[in-house]
């Protein structure tokens, strides 16, 4: 993450984001794990549905936190590997902004042609019956495979004749 000169990278920072967490790790574990490294100013993490399994730790000293990051991007933690990122507001709030243009994009390309699932659900369908039908024909035309007997019937046949139409004697 150096640059020449040994300064650090624009993006370095005290804040570190920290996904694919267990949800069952504590503040407290998170503060002994990234306190190896350096005093820990703030561990903040997150609780609701779309934030669990992620959490900020904001470092005194921004060197502790490149030693931090450096080291525990892809350690294996409670067995998850986590992912140790630099907080970049700025890069987060332009992504948010790219994903709501999108989610916008999405929904009037919905209104102007309709949902695709359902047309795409029938074209599997008829592919499917198709399928089954070019099947059933070729087991049809080719008959019973070599080493099965064909089917027996129910019933005997019934005949004509009776067994008292025939002479015994």
């Amino acid at each position: 993450m150096s640059s020449r000169g040994g300064k650090l990278a624009p993006e370095v920072n005290r804040a570190l984001f920290v996904k694919n967490l267990s949800y069952n790790v504590t503040p407290e574990e998170l503060f002994d794990l990234f306190g190896k490294f350096g005093p820990i100013r703030q561990v903040r993490q997150g609780i609701a549905n779309n934030t669990k399994g992620t959490a900020f730790v904001v470092y005194e000293d921004v060197t502790d936190a490149k030693q931090a990051c450096d080291k525990l991007n892809g350690f294996n933690f409670q067995n998850r590997y986590l992912v140790v990122l630099y907080h970049q507001p700025d890069k987060m709030a332009k992504s948010k902004e790219d994903l709501e243009a999108r989610r916008e994009s999405l929904a009037q390309l919905k209104k102007q042609h309709g949902s695709l699932f359902p047309r795409l659900q029938a074209g599997l369908r008829l592919l499917l019956n198709l399928l089954r039908r070019i099947r059933r024909r070729s087991y049809e035309k080719a008959g019973p495979r070599p080493t099965e007997q064909p089917p027996k019937a129910a019933h005997p046949p019934e005949s004509s004749a009776s067994t008292t139409d025939f002479d015994l004697h």
